[in-house]
């Protein structure tokens, strides 16, 4: 072998070494944030339910956390499910629905987020704890009087990013200290949405009034004025371009330099967008439709539903799965209704009458994972030998139905009869 071919080879695999590791840290299948990845762009590498769907089983959980605008919880790469509640326990469920562990937390636990050495991070009131995979905490770090209220996101070099209700944007260490904290202004405390990362490690994070750039050291880039405060938590596009729904009920997309691109309308409410490989959002509304917008801003397709419409996601076949009044739907990426599994659909809505669901979790297995009713539900498509049971059953109903409905027919036409 001449030493020309030797360092061919050399080269090629040294590439798909680079390629692989690359890959392993930022490339990871299971659903490890809100929203899947650091870009938040709500999207798997996994095919979901394509057929008739089921409820494979249900997990009880005591006061879960489900806001339309965040999601239920995370997937690990073994298929362990990681969900938060409001009654100050972190979950752990197998995949086969069974209890793993439980951690308690100090306060109510938000969604959690997974690193690539299995920590589990998840914010509560008022501290962030990392946990261990077996269900041991590995440390917390305390925010004092303030609370983590949004999920947080981790970054390719393994920082978190978590923000916090006293205004600042924390990025923590994986060993638990702090890194730094961005301040925002006194007029402009609160921090509304779980922070997005850019390619380049650009961190955005909404406010009350502002979407902020944020740059891997903690200084600021920019700061861009949403008007009325940031509706849902930023996702990033594949060109760079920043989508992010604000309370003036706009969709804003912004460039990578800070400059509004466009404005779509109408959006109301606090679902997060969901990117495509092709650029198209896809996001839920509160004028009981869900969209599909065009890189370019202009209208694909929208979809009426029965009401509100919660946070999408996106499997690896470009199938869309969001919740709503009328269940869990999943739609083709022409906005054809593929199936809606509306055992889900009734128990959607909250006390108060707003939809309270957080984005559908797509499994390795292709098992989606959604809450109602605090059950955490584990949905799979139906085999075919379960579909044709399950048509035989009918079959059987129907003919008994109609059996029925012959004999009391015989019955009152024998009456009439007699009475004459």
């Amino acid at each position: 072998m001449s030493k020309s071919t030797c360092s061919f080879i050399l080269l090629i695999a040294v590439s798909l070494s680079a390629t692989a590791l690359c890959s392993a840290s930022s490339g990871r299948g299971d659903w490890w944030m809100f929203q899947h990845d650091p870009q938040h762009t709500g999207r798997s590498s996994f095919v979901g339910p394509s057929g008739t769907p089921k409820i494979e089983w249900t997990f009880k959980i005591v006061d879960a956390y489900k806001l339309n605008n965040l999601s239920l919880g995370v997937v690990g790469a073994d298929g362990t499910i990681y969900v938060g509640s409001h009654g100050n326990s972190l979950y752990a469920v197998n995949p086969d629905g069974t209890k793993k562990w439980e951690f308690n937390a100090k306060g109510e636990s938000l969604s959690p987020a997974i690193a690539i050495d299995g920590t589990i991070y998840i914010g509560a009131i008022p501290a962030l704890y990392a946990i261990n995979p077996d269900g041991i905490e590995k440390w917390e770090f305390d925010a004092g009087e303030w609370n983590f209220g949004y999920p947080p996101a981790i970054a390719t070099d393994g920082t978190i990013y978590i923000p916090s209700l006293d205004g600042k944007l924390y990025a923590i260490n994986p060993d638990g200290t702090k890194k730094w904290a961005f301040h925002t202004t006194e007029s402009d405390r609160d921090l509304y949405s779980s922070p997005a990362i850019g390619y380049d490690g650009t961190i955005y994070t909404g406010t009350a009034d502002y979407l902020y750039a944020i740059n891997p050291n903690g200084k600021k880039i920019w700061g861009f004025n949403v008007q009325n405060g940031i509706g849902s938590s930023p996702a990033i596009g594949p060109d760079g371009t920043i989508y992010v729904g604000s309370g003036m009920g706009k969709l804003y997309a912004i460039k990578p330099n800070g400059v509004l691109k466009w404005a779509f309308l109408p959006f109301l409410g606090e679902s997060s967008p969901a990117i495509a490989h092709d650029g198209t959002i896809y996001i839920g509304s509160r004028d009981n439709k869900f969209y599909a917008i065009n890189p370019d801003g202009s209208k694909k397709w929208s979809l009426s539903t029965n009401g509100e419409v919660g946070s999408p996601s996106i499997d690896a076949n470009g199938i869309i799965y969001f919740a709503s009044r009328d269940g869990l739907t999943a739609v083709n990426p022409d906005g054809t209704k593929k199936w809606t599994c509306s055992e889900v659909g009734s128990s959607l809505t909250g006390k108060d009458g707003t939809l309270e669901v957080g984005t559908p979790v797509i499994g390795r297995d292709g098992t989606i994972y959604a809450i109602y009713e605090d059950n955490l539900s584990a949905i799979r498509s139906m085999s075919r030998q379960e579909i044709a049971y399950e048509r035989r059953i009918n079959s059987y109903i129907l003919m008994v139905v109609i059996i029925i409905f012959v004999m009391v027919s015989i019955a009152l036409l024998r009456n009439r009869s007699g009475r004459r």
